[in-house]
């Protein structure tokens, strides 16, 4: 049971990751090589379609995690990785949250083509890109909590 528990943490983490990694890259192609109508659509359909598959592979990583660690001692790389997890199921809600705000600036901001509408896009931007890197960081951190949990 150890191992099938260790083989679908590492796949789901695996996907975890992945999707950190490529998301800002699939976001620069689309801003490379798509028009703006394009790029709102494309984000929308993106965004559901991915939604699904970094939801179950978060629940599948801590679920194994959490059987694996059952009977692991209450100590501080523990709590800190359960901190850490915490947070990253925050920042990934408020990402989503943002994500579907961006899409209705953008729309707005396509339709009227007025600047502060495009500065508020602008702004919003940014805010989107430095959430991202939280949750890159997170990420990370957790991965190394992992890693001390299991080589401790």
């Amino acid at each position: 049971m150890t191992q099938l528990l260790a083989t679908l943490l590492v796949l789901a983490g695996a996907v975890w990751v992945g999707g950190v990694l490529v998301i800002p890259l699939v976001n620069r192609a689309a801003w490379q090589t798509l028009t703006e109508g394009q790029r709102i659509a494309f984000f929308q359909r993106f965004g559901r379609l991915y939604g699904v598959v970094a939801a179950v592979s978060l629940a599948v990583a801590f679920s194994s995690a959490g059987a694996l660690l059952a009977g692991h001692q209450v100590d501080a790389t523990l709590i800190a990785g359960l901190v850490t997890a915490v947070l990253l199921v925050v920042a990934t809600i408020i990402g989503v949250l943002q994500a579907r705000h961006m899409t209705a600036l953008r729309s707005a901001a396509a339709r009227w083509q007025d600047a502060a509408r495009r500065s508020r896009v602008a702004t919003a931007g940014r805010a989107a890109t430095a959430l991202r890197a939280v949750i890159a960081v997170l990420t990370l951190l957790l991965v190394v909590e992992g890693v001390l949990l299991a080589t401790a």
